[in-house]
């Protein structure tokens, strides 16, 4: 900004000082969006487990939200999860540094499906609804799945 109020003296030179500094700046705010929008790459077992998930969320959401989830549902809600977890660690292939991303967003889904999975009228399925749902919003936001919708999408 000192660069830029150099202006105020009406001089050509500071100008083209300015206008150096803001290219540089824009060609660096671009750099680091580019950076940002790189998203992690994804295989076929993983983009249909994630699918899975997101379809039993949206399958329960309502349930969960108004407290009506019965125990019995409740359960094959978690059990559902929890094999299609399992399904994504065993067959995916993608690279270790993907896995490490990917594990702790798993294991938040994995973590709420069960509180989930307890049933009953529970303040705390809710909570854990929410979490669950922001897992997969970050999963969406942070992997290369052409075919993602926000839960919101349905």
């Amino acid at each position: 900004m000192r660069v830029c109020s150099a202006l105020r003296t009406g001089s050509f030179a500071a100008f083209l000082v300015c206008a150096v500094a803001l290219f540089g700046a824009a060609v660096a705010f671009n750099a680091a969006v580019a950076m940002a929008q790189t998203r992690l790459p994804t295989d076929a077992a993983l983009r249909s487990g994630m699918s899975d998930i997101r379809a039993a969320v949206i399958d329960h959401h309502t349930l969960i939200t108004h407290r009506r989830l019965p125990v019995a549902m409740a359960q094959k809600f978690k059990t559902r999860v929890t094999h299609t977890i399992t399904a994504i660690r065993t067959t995916t292939g993608v690279p270790a540094d993907v896995r490490a991303a990917l594990d702790p967003l798993l294991e938040t889904i994995d973590a709420s499906a069960g509180i989930i999975g307890i049933g009953g009228d529970s303040v705390g399925q809710v909570d854990a609804l929410f979490a669950l749902t922001k897992a997969l919003e970050t999963y969406g936001r942070t992997f290369d799945d052409p075919d993602w919708k926000p839960i919101q999408e349905r």
